[in-house]
């Protein structure tokens, strides 16, 4: 898959970039072909690649809040709604961060700077986050 059909994916959350242009797929099942081969597509990703660390700030924070709550309803301690506000205000920092760390067309830049030629229509999912594994170990 291009990493350009992956970045749209991700940002619109629109399952049609599976879809090659000029296909033309109808039916009931679209919709379940599609998740499914989603799910497929990211369990594959996650096994060749793993989790971001910023992924994994976000599940972090969310068994926080979650392991707060559970506090709450168990010791009907009202002082705890403060820290779990808190909590879910640094989890929502967390998820408007742009994708931890940086967005699609400057880890591109950067890449490209680095002498990877990326050209989005081309290069797979694979071949891009590969590279940028490489970059990390030159430094």
């Amino acid at each position: 898959m291009p990493i350009l059909n992956w970045q749209m994916i991700n940002d619109k959350k629109d399952l049609k970039y599976f879809i090659k242009e000029g296909e033309k797929l109808k039916g009931i099942f679209l919709d379940y072909f599609l998740r499914d081969l989603w799910e497929k597509t990211l369990d594959e990703f996650i096994l060749k690649f793993g989790f971001s660390e910023h992924f994994l700030q976000i599940i972090r924070k969310k068994k926080e809040i979650a392991n707060l709550k559970a506090e709450q309803i168990i010791t009907g301690k009202k002082g705890l709604t403060a820290f779990i506000k808190i909590a879910e205000a640094e989890l929502q920092e967390l998820i408007g961060d742009e994708n931890g760390g940086g967005n699609f067309y400057s880890i591109k830049g950067a890449l490209d700077i680095a002498g990877f030629n990326i050209d989005v229509k081309k290069t797979t999912v694979a071949e891009f986050y590969t590279h940028i594994e490489t970059l990390k170990k030159r430094k």
